[in-house]
């Protein structure tokens, strides 16, 4: 009888766990608090390391008038679990860290108790007077146990190593009003830094409102989840300042009206969207377990101005656990939960192309051999930080092994879901009309395309409503061999029926010419669907949107095969912006002569290559003073010779925002024998966030900045800038090597780098300059062999942007000539001339520079 008992309890007690097992798999918080204590109890105790750290040290001074408005909110958070906008009230109080008392602005900080129930309560703190704390001026402090201690640190730690846009996170030991409460996690917020910090230029960062979501009690719970992301309205961040500003105030406008386009499901994802970068999010999530980044009312969306898309940033990831499959099953079997929103993942996941980014992500990351890497790379601030958290949680260890479960995990589904296994997809049959398509054709040929791994049966020609108009078909088209280029079947079929008008019609369709009304049927071997494709129109030169002109055939020859596109010699002239198919590269020769007017732009997104000759060079220009030249995201290394840039601008299009009358972005570049003349943008040329080498070039005439470089990486040599009207050369963020550099006729700064630059040079000559060489914002400008002669200040070395920090300048063999004023080296800044160290002279710089006294106004 007992023997009964015990089996009975035995299975009771197995059911439970098998129900609690199935109840925490599907309820969050129970799946963290069971991964917690597995990462407690069955792992090694890493803060038995041997590492010393002390935490950095902050104290809140919260005066007692700002401690009762902070408990009043809680209090009514508390009563409603959630933490509404009435419940956000600023409060004043200080902030002592690094032996500075900051004045601030601070309130209650997450939507839900777990941020404020216990003694340890969330704040959002903005600083006051320019003052920053680790670079940043708005931040939240919280417990680390509401970002599951390492888990966040380690995921925005994967996304800047993607080269994604990341936020700061900083652990640092906190008393408030005296008393101590352990570790605090600080977190970047929402704004201009941390834009400035992941080197990209400023722009607003939207956001679904969740208000909704906050308050959706109101609605009683009677709308689905889709149903409240489709309510949601479209919100930013820094809203007072942008709102003051029409320049950011019209970027805003206009990434408001890509997500609703995103959101409605009625543009081209890649159109709208960073594809590739989000698709590395997608594939981050799932190595990290970190989808909760991916909902709705998480992600945030930075608005590129240069590439007029949306880059989405990764937060609050709720990362650390164990995958069992990769979120793109999980979406195609209907298996993510209601919070995730099914139609929300479907927009990205319903996109071929992003798709298969996704797919060739998570193939990279989940490589042993690159999360060795990275591991190894992050050791040291791994070990620093975990032992921050041990101080407060003695037995915490970091699991790194999930991450590389994780990776076994995606590497085995990747084995059983080859990308062969996918859905058929109509991006992978593609047709062509040979010859034109007209109401007078009896016939139609067409070469289709097959890149699927199945082989297909072409039906026939069908109209819009799905009937056969040519003769019945069962044309058999073998499938692409793995490793092989598709091979292109000529087809033709005799018409049942007259094609008319509206049939021939073209219309755009994902950058392509195809005929309106007019579809080839096909099916797979394996199965009984008829799908379709659509025809695209013969000849088709150039796949460009509606808005923009057809490059003419007697211009531009194609070469669709290798994805090439050659720039025929002659002088050809641009009333409207070109825009030259997706990922070709472009070929132009001497006596090429092209005119962009009526703020026309000439866009490439391939590899160029620009080589023309001494005597006889290419000829970029403008009649109108209004066209530009734009150069983004191409593969390998572009390469210019020989080429003169004249009387071009920059562009404020509805869709590009370029600084730059000649703007490179995020592609590498060698530049020689190249003139920019006459130019009338902000800069000549902007390089950004790409390698570059320039080489015997001229800049003349230049209405602004001559050459900008943002956190870009190059040489500069034998070039010389003359007539300039504000900085011949200046750089952000970017490491670059100078040498022989004539610049003279400058009417602001000869040399600035700023934000953290790295620059040296050798063999500098400086005339006639207002202020000749600056070092600012924790740079680093190391010159030899210069000389300046008529400047109204030869050198400063200064802090301008409160986020940075003192700057350095370094100059041997130094000599200049009709001075005003030698310099001006700021407290804390370090200079040093011919070997002699000099002694700051001024408390503050910037109050003197950019229009009080010297220099030109600036921002």
């Amino acid at each position: 009888m007992k023997k009964i008992i015990y089996i009975l309890i035995g299975i009771v007690i197995l059911f439970v766990v098998y129900l609690f097992g199935i109840l925490s798999h599907k309820n969050e918080t129970s799946r963290n608090a069971i991964s917690d204590i597995y990462q407690s109890v069955f792992t090694t105790n890493h803060c038995e390391s041997n590492i010393d750290v002390v935490p950095y040290n902050f104290e809140l001074i919260i005066p007692d008038s700002s401690r009762i408005v902070l408990k009043k909110c809680r209090d009514s958070a508390m009563a409603v679990q959630i933490l509404r906008d009435e419940f956000k009230i600023k409060v004043p109080a200080l902030i002592v860290f690094n032996n500075d008392t900051i004045q601030i602005k601070m309130r209650l900080k997450g939507d839900y108790s777990d941020h404020w129930s216990g003694d340890k309560w969330s704040y959002r703190i903005y600083t006051k007077n320019d003052k920053h704390i680790f670079g940043m001026r708005s931040f939240s402090i919280q417990s680390p146990t509401t970002r599951r201690q390492l888990s966040e640190w380690y995921f925005h730690s994967l996304l800047k190593e993607e080269g994604l846009i990341a936020l700061r996170t900083k652990y640092v030991s906190l008393k408030e009003n005296g008393i101590d409460k352990g570790i605090y996690l600080i977190e970047e917020s929402f704004d201009k830094h941390l834009l400035e910090n992941n080197r990209r230029k400023n722009s607003p960062i939207l956001k679904f409102d969740e208000s909704i979501w906050i308050d959706r009690l109101k609605l009683n719970d009677s709308y689905i989840q889709e149903e409240v992301f489709l309510m949601a309205k479209i919100d930013m961040f820094k809203s007072k300042s942008i709102l003051k500003d029409s320049f950011l105030l019209d970027l805003y406008n206009q990434g408001r009206s890509l997500i609703d386009k995103l959101k409605n499901g009625t543009g081209n994802l890649s159109e709208i969207v960073d594809i590739d970068k989000a698709a590395k999010i997608f594939a981050i999530a799932d190595l990290t377990r970190g989808h909760h980044a991916l909902r709705w009312k998480n992600i945030r969306f930075y608005f590129n101005p240069l590439l007029g898309k949306l880059e989405l940033i990764g937060f609050d990831s709720n990362s650390g656990g164990l995958i069992d499959d990769i979120y793109y099953n999980k979406w195609n079997n209907h298996q993510i939960g209601i919070w995730d929103v099914y139609y929300w993942k479907s927009l990205f996941f319903n996109d071929t192309e992003f798709v298969e980014l996704y797919f060739k992500h998570l193939k990279r990351l989940s490589n042993p051999i690159f999360l060795e890497d990275f591991n190894h790379k992050i050791s040291l601030e791994l070990d620093t930080n975990a032992y921050c958290i041990c101080q407060d949680y003695p037995n915490y260890n970091f699991q790194l092994d999930i991450y590389k479960k994780n990776a076994e995990t995606i590497r085995k589904k990747l084995i059983q879901h080859p990308r062969s296994n996918l859905k058929p997809n109509k991006y992978f049959i593609s047709s062509r009309a040979i010859n034109k398509i007209n109401s007078e054709r009896k016939k139609v040929s067409f070469l289709i395309t097959n890149n699927s791994r199945k082989d297909i049966f072409i039906l026939g020609i069908f109209n819009k409503s799905g009937k056969l108009i040519s003769k019945k078909c069962s044309e058999k088209v073998n499938q692409r061999l793995i490793g092989k280029v598709a091979t292109k079947q000529e087809l033709t079929l005799n018409l049942v029926e007259k094609i008319d008008s509206t049939q021939a019609t073209l219309k755009r369709k994902k950058n392509r010419w195809v005929h309106k009304n007019l579809r080839i049927g096909y099916k797979y071997s394996d199965s009984h669907d008829t799908l379709y494709t659509r025809i695209e129109a013969a000849n088709e030169n150039i796949l460009i949107t509606s808005n923009y002109n057809d490059l003419p055939g007697e211009a531009f020859m194609f070469d669709h095969e290798n994805k090439n596109v050659m720039i025929k010699p002659g002088k050809w002239t641009f009333n409207k912006s070109i825009i030259i198919p997706q990922g070709y590269s472009v070929s132009c020769m001497s006596s090429t002569h092209l005119t962009f007017n009526n703020s026309s732009v000439f866009v490439l997104n391939g590899a160029i290559k620009f080589i023309g000759k001494k005597e006889k060079p290419i000829i970029i220009e403008s009649d109108d003073s209004t066209g530009s030249f734009f150069l983004y995201q191409a593969k390998g290394t572009s390469v210019m010779k020989n080429v003169v840039f004249n009387n071009l601008s920059g562009s404020n299009h509805n869709k590009w925002h370029l600084t730059g009358s000649v703007s490179i972005y995020e592609s590498n570049l060698e530049i020689e024998n190249i003139k920019i003349l006459n130019n009338h943008s902000e800069d000549a040329l902007n390089i950004v966030l790409s390698e570059f080498t320039i080489n015997n070039c001229q800049f003349e005439n230049i209405y602004s900045d001559a050459l900008d470089g943002d956190f870009s990486e190059g040489s500069i040599s034998n070039c010389s800038f003359k007539t300039i009207g504000n900085d011949a050369l200046d750089f952000s963020g970017s490491m670059v090597s100078l040498n022989n550099i004539f610049i003279q006729h400058v009417a602001d700064k000869g040399i600035s780098v700023g934000e953290k630059s790295v620059v040296s040079g050798s063999n500098i000559k400086i005339d006639s300059v207002e202020i000749a060489i600056v070092s600012k914002d924790k740079s680093i400008l190391t010159l030899d062999n210069i000389v300046i002669n008529k400047a109204l200040v030869s050198y400063v070395v200064f802090q301008k942007k409160g986020e940075f920090g003192p700057a350095f300048l370094n100059m041997t063999n130094f000599i200049s000539r009709n001075i005003q004023e030698s310099h001006f080296v700021e407290l804390n800044s370090k200079s040093t001339v011919n070997g002699q160290i000099i002694t700051p002279n001024f408390e503050n710089v910037k109050s003197i520079l950019y229009g009080n006294r010297f220099g030109k106004k600036s921002s």
